[in-house]
This record gives structure tokens, C-alpha cells and sequence, in this order.
């Protein structure tokens, strides 16, 4: 039986797990992993840099809600 992905789970802030720097390139390796478990078909580089530029616009959020 196939299994399926109902949800991926972004940890912001280190809630679940200590962040961890990487370079873009092991960055980049593994979004390539989590796209093929989801059966994307998107440019990891691509996918990579809109998480990036998403997590930094979430800390600017975060700090100034705080």
C-alpha cells in the first residue's frame, strides 16, 4: 500500500527542534528530498530560496510582534 503525505511540519523559532545553519547547498539537497517524498516536481534551488525568503519575513514578523 502507497503512503501518502498529508502535511509537512515547518518548525519556526526552534519550537520542536534546535535550528540547525546549513549552506544553501545542503539546503538545497534536502528540499530536493522532501520534494520527491511529496512528488513535487518543482526546482529545489527555486523552493529552497522561496522557503528562505519566507523564513526571514516570518523572524521580521516575529520581532516585531513580540
Amino acid at each position: 500500500m502507497p503512503e501518502y503525505i498529508n502535511a509537512i511540519l515547518f518548525d519556526m523559532g526552534g519550537t520542536l527542534r534546535r535550528a540547525t545553519d546549513r549552506e544553501f547547498s545542503e539546503k538545497v539537497q534536502i528540499c530536493k528530498q522532501i520534494q520527491e517524498l511529496a512528488g513535487s516536481a518543482a526546482d529545489p534551488e527555486d523552493f529552497t530560496h522561496l522557503l528562505t525568503t519566507r523564513a526571514k519575513t516570518y523572524q521580521k514578523w516575529a520581532k516585531l510582534n513580540s
